[in-house]
């Protein structure tokens, strides 16, 4: 069974923040950033089966996102990057089928549903879902499967 919640910690979500300003965007970009481009909202679910939470961060403001969709990074429980997926749209689906140990997820992209499968030998999923294997799915597989970011809306957003 896939836990999935929406967490509110000032300790993660200041966390996050650090991860983003300082060791995922260059200096260069971070510059560039106004202040409605530092935003991100968050969600976590174990998608290894250890027992630990990973972080899926999801960026929605123009300067991570293009007419093909958004930035969403995965972080692990020491907010290092996993993935970073580009061309994403939400909901995030994770799926209960696994592929070695780690759950599969399906991104909206392109038009299609993806299937995303980590990849041990780089220790992270595929970066673009939009060249990934087209699934289609039955609402009925769609509701065994734990949907992140799907009321995007009521996620309390955070900023950097």
């Amino acid at each position: 069974m896939i836990s999935c919640k929406t967490e509110t910690s000032i300790e993660t979500s200041q966390k996050i923040a650090y991860f983003i300003s300082n060791q995922f965007l260059s200096d260069g970009d971070f510059s560039a950033l106004d202040a409605n481009d530092r935003k991100f909202q968050y969600e976590v679910t174990d998608l290894n089966g250890d027992g630990i939470n990973e972080y899926l961060v999801w960026f929605s403001s123009p300067y991570f996102c293009g007419s093909g969709g958004c930035n969403l990074l995965i972080l692990d429980k020491n907010f290092n990057l996993i993935t970073n997926f580009t061309l994403t749209r939400p909901p995030v689906l994770v799926d209960l089928k696994t592929t070695n140990g780690w759950n599969d997820i399906i991104l909206w992209s392109n038009g299609d549903y993806h299937r995303m499968k980590f990849n041990l030998k780089d220790k992270s999923y595929p970066s673009n879902p939009s060249v990934e294997e087209v699934t289609k799915l039955e609402s009925k597989e769609i509701e065994q499967m734990v949907s992140l970011f799907e009321t995007i809306d009521s996620i309390k957003t955070h900023t950097f």
